[in-house]
């Protein structure tokens, strides 16, 4: 592939991306403040959330891998589009129960089919030499649609149908589908056959663990408990929502984008510890907080931990990892993952009517010290 059709094609694929994450924003961070406004209780809405993405999960473990054995590159793209049409539109269609059921099936399948393709396409079409840059752009893209997106949103929300925003925001993947149907890269993906999970020694399982068990932490105290603590607790509205999640995510962007600048000069476990510990203060942060502001806090350095733990622990793990098994970790690594994450939802809003809308974040903080715990123990087995 000649230099020039690789700019190209990078062109269009960052445009995709910034028209496909800004496509999402509604079922990403909307939908459990839209079922609260129809008088649904936090336990409903984290079993309607769980549910969606248990389904989509399953669909995927049935068939991801041997459709992804007989398309393209391109062709994964332009399914991720599609599914983000539908999970936005799925609820302008039924603004239900059902709708939110629909959208969290199909924004999973999304996530993994765009996730993938957009990943092995920007490996495939950026020269190693340019590999950081390209990564940054691609983070700056996808940072510049998460705030856009999310401001956007408020703005629509206010001014017209909730509904209807749902339906804007779905018109919002016709561009990405258009762009991603020019990326001119007919690669195949790679995927072997086979699901025996392989041998791999227990100082990575650890590792691997601790990273598990944070993302159920994470996910069991995202979008729905934060919407219902910042409305409940704190009796503020949309736009503080969508300015924490706004926050959030320039946070992690800014430090991931400086955590990889420092990669070759850091030692990573420790590092991770480093962001880890960011992590379980900014659970604590909330959980003594009385103020609005003190949950921004929070949120500033959540960001800056995720954006100094993720890199570091992604580095760690490729170092760990023996190359000929990659593939097969990865796979039941990310498999493991996503169904453990899908449960998050539905879990943390059973502990939050049961212990209260701060229940969630005593159970982030512990598991959060639990990874370090477990981190400890590579670090001193390394």
């Amino acid at each position: 592939m000649s230099k020039d059709l690789k700019k190209r094609n990078l062109t269009f694929l960052f445009l995709g991306v910034f028209f496909s994450v800004l496509s999402g924003i509604m079922v990403s961070f909307f939908i459990p403040f839209f079922l609260k406004e129809q008088g649904l209780s936090i336990l409903e809405i984290g079993f309607l959330i769980t549910l969606g993405l248990a389904f989509g999960t399953l669909v995927l473990s049935a068939g991801f891998g041997y459709l992804q054995r007989k398309i393209k590159i391109r062709t994964g793209l332009l399914l991720g589009g599609f599914f983000d049409f539908l999970a936005s539109a799925f609820v302008f269609v039924f603004p239900t129960r059902l709708g939110a059921l629909g959208a969290n099936t199909f924004h999973i399948l999304q996530k993994v089919f765009h996730g993938v393709s957009s990943d092995v396409a920007l490996q495939h079409n950026t020269n190693t030499q340019n590999k950081r840059t390209i990564g940054s752009i691609h983070l700056l893209v996808e940072t510049l649609a998460f705030a856009i997106g999310l401001i956007l949103a408020v703005v629509l929300i206010k001014v017209a149908d909730f509904r209807l925003s749902f339906i804007i925001f779905a018109l919002f993947s016709i561009p990405a589908i258009i762009f991603y149907f020019n990326v001119k890269d007919d690669t195949r993906f790679k995927v072997r056959k086979g699901y025996k999970f392989p041998k791999i020694e227990r100082r990575l399982k650890v590792f691997l663990l601790s990273r598990i068990i944070y993302e159920f932490a994470l996910s069991a105290s995202f979008a729905l408990i934060i919407t219902f603590l910042v409305t409940d607790l704190f009796g503020q509205g949309i736009e503080w929502i969508a300015f924490l999640f706004v926050i959030l995510y320039v946070s992690i962007s800014l430090t991931t984008y400086i955590t990889r600048k420092l990669l070759d000069k850091i030692n990573w476990i420790k590092t991770a510890i480093f962001g880890m510990f960011l992590l379980l203060l900014s659970a604590v942060i909330i959980i003594v907080s009385d103020s609005i502001y003190l949950v921004l806090v929070s949120m500033i350095l959540e960001g800056i931990g995720a954006g100094i733990w993720l890199p570091s622990h992604n580095a760690q793990y490729w170092k760990m990892t023996k190359p000929a098994l990659r593939e097969k970790v990865s796979g039941f690594y990310g498999g493991t993952m996503g169904f453990v994450k899908s449960l998050g939802p539905l879990a943390g809003g059973w502990v939050a009517v049961t212990f209260g809308i701060l229940g969630p974040f005593y159970m982030k903080a512990g598991l959060a010290l639990l990874s370090i715990i477990l981190y400890l123990y590579v670090l001193v087995k390394e």
